[in-house]
């Protein structure tokens, strides 16, 4: 689960999403800090995890099953959505990404065009190009519609 949050996580998130109880967790993390697969850094319950090596990271995210990685994400990214509004309003790449990962076209459209305005107002053309690149392949996987074209006006239009 902390793979699909990124590199480096929060124990607050990974609580709120993880399927099992806190002992476990801590008591699961602790055993990969002390494997060193696993850096800590601050105390529970304001820790942050940081994954030793990319490599391990990208291990443990392509061990998991397509459709629990979908899942994951999709929790991952209405987590933030519902309890992050910060990281909503000053990152909505990442839900973005959470949602394209989960395989949710809609959502996911939406989050990049924000990501997109967001990168046009900090004068970053090259992430804006990047995050409203990945919106419109993203929204061509939605059906054709007036609100589809809508959008990928607004996606054009940036």
């Amino acid at each position: 689960m902390g793979a699909v949050l990124g590199r480096e996580f929060a124990y607050e998130m990974l609580r709120s999403i993880a399927a099992i109880d806190e002992p476990t967790l801590r008591d699961g993390l602790g055993r990969l800090v002390e494997a060193e697969l696993l850096y800590q850094r601050g105390r529970l319950p304001r820790s942050r995890y940081i994954f030793k090596h990319a490599l391990i990271q990208d291990a443990a995210y392509q061990s998991l099953l397509r459709r629990t990685r979908q899942q994951y994400h999709r929790q991952v990214a209405e987590l933030i959505q519902s309890g992050f509004a910060d990281t909503v309003k000053t990152s909505p790449e990442i839900v973005a990404h959470h949602y394209t990962e989960a395989g949710m076209p809609a959502p996911a459209v939406k989050y990049w065009l924000s990501a997109g305005e967001r990168a046009i107002q900090r004068s970053a053309s090259q992430e804006a190009i990047g995050h409203l690149t990945i919106g419109l392949a993203q929204l061509v996987q939605l059906p054709e519609t007036p609100k589809r074209a809508k959008e990928e006006l607004a996606l054009h239009g940036c």
